[in-house]
């Protein structure tokens, strides 16, 4: 039962448009072999009663009303092709809101929002034609086409306006809640920064004069990860600059603790343009190489971690592939951290990204593309 929801869950619309196509072939042979649909029209072209027609009512307005109001009672009258018009309506205004309304509307700036104007009088003038050839000659002169076309066109554009600004509310909402409670988390963990800072400068003057390089190091490694964490994640967005030395020296705290052999090879190739101007949201990237190190490095068995990261016209290509011990553990640990990257990415960057997760023959790879 459940492979059968789960299938009409990803099928529905194409399961719809075969309904639909069903319910309007039915509904064409009932205009063909019988009269009542043609009889309805004629009492629909008839117009409005002048009696009914209102005092200091503006005439074309009121007639406009009378002809879209009594084009629905028809269909409703005829339920073939009311259900078979509700099933089209809803097929389509997926599709446009997908497609062509978050593509050109949404995010496609001025010129994506004259594109889409143009769509939508191609698509009117394509779906009026496309109704007007496949009616009865004696139907074409009540102007179906054309009232349907009206009516179809407005419900896609009605529905996808609705649509975003409910998703666009609920994101709002939902970065809101989650600066709320990062905020309350950090109050919760604060243990006074610079003490520990302190803590760690004076470990560092300690290994210096103990002639320890690399333990000194680490230290300050450590020290400008922690520092970086405390201050970079109080605001929405960091310099690129920044979190690059942020990776750089997590990436360099990582390879001290594991030991030089044959059997581990870690790579990572970096590319910056310089611009001052590139922002990021902070700690974004970085549960996907702590999941490298934690899941794809064995002091016994072969192992590698490839990280290539390119920031070019504020633009980000991030691909991290690194090599898989135990599947078991790698689906318990990575499920959450990458869920909760997902949300973090759909929150600051919302149709503005692309992210690609694999694990094959023995393969993670995280393939993310974001536009900054």
């Amino acid at each position: 039962m459940n492979k059968i929801f789960t299938y009409l869950k990803k099928h529905w619309v194409l399961i719809l448009s075969v309904i639909t196509a069903l319910l309007l072939f039915c509904f064409y042979q009932q205009i063909y072999s019988s009269g009542a649909f043609l009889d309805s029209l004629e009492k629909f072209s008839a117009g409005p009663p002048e009696k009914a027609l209102p005092k200091n009512a503006s005439q074309n307005g009121y007639r406009f009303g009378f002809f879209l109001v009594s084009f629905i009672a028809i269909l409703v009258k005829n339920w073939l092709g009311f259900l078979g018009l509700v099933c089209l309506s809803i097929v389509l205004s997926k599709l446009h809101y997908a497609y062509i309304f978050k593509e050109l509307f949404v995010g496609g700036g001025t010129v994506g929002k004259l594109s889409y104007l143009l769509v939508i009088v191609l698509f009117f003038v394509f779906l009026a034609l496309g109704i007007k050839v496949t009616l009865p000659k004696e139907i074409r002169a009540f102007q179906v086409h054309f009232w349907a076309a009206v009516l179809l066109i407005c419900i896609m554009v009605l529905t996808s306006i609705l649509k975003y600004v409910n998703q666009s509310h609920r994101q709002l909402r939902d970065l809101s809640y989650q600066k709320t409670k990062a905020e309350l988390n950090a109050l919760k963990a604060q243990i006074n920064p610079h003490f520990l800072f302190n803590v760690l400068n004076n470990l560092y003057g300690q290994a210096i004069v103990e002639d320890s390089p690399k333990t000194a190091a680490g230290i300050e490694n450590l020290s400008r990860i922690m520092r970086h964490v405390v201050e970079e994640t109080k605001t929405s967005r960091s310099s690129m600059e920044k979190e690059l030395q942020f990776l750089n020296d997590y990436l360099q705290l990582q390879q001290m603790r594991i030991p030089d052999r044959p059997n581990i090879s870690v790579k990572s190739k970096v590319y910056f343009d310089q611009r001052e101007e590139t922002k990021i949201a902070p700690l974004i990237l970085i549960p996907f190489i702590e999941n490298a190190f934690k899941y794809g490095i064995s002091m016994n068995e072969k192992s590698f971690i490839d990280l290539k990261l390119y920031i070019e016209n504020n633009q980000l290509n991030f691909d991290l592939s690194n090599s898989i011990h135990s599947t078991n553990d790698l689906e318990k640990g990575t499920g959450t951290g990458l869920e909760n990257t997902r949300k973090r990415l759909q929150l600051h960057y919302p149709d503005r990204h692309l992210l690609a997760v694999n694990s094959e023959n023995g393969v993670f790879n995280v393939k993310l593309q974001m536009d900054l």
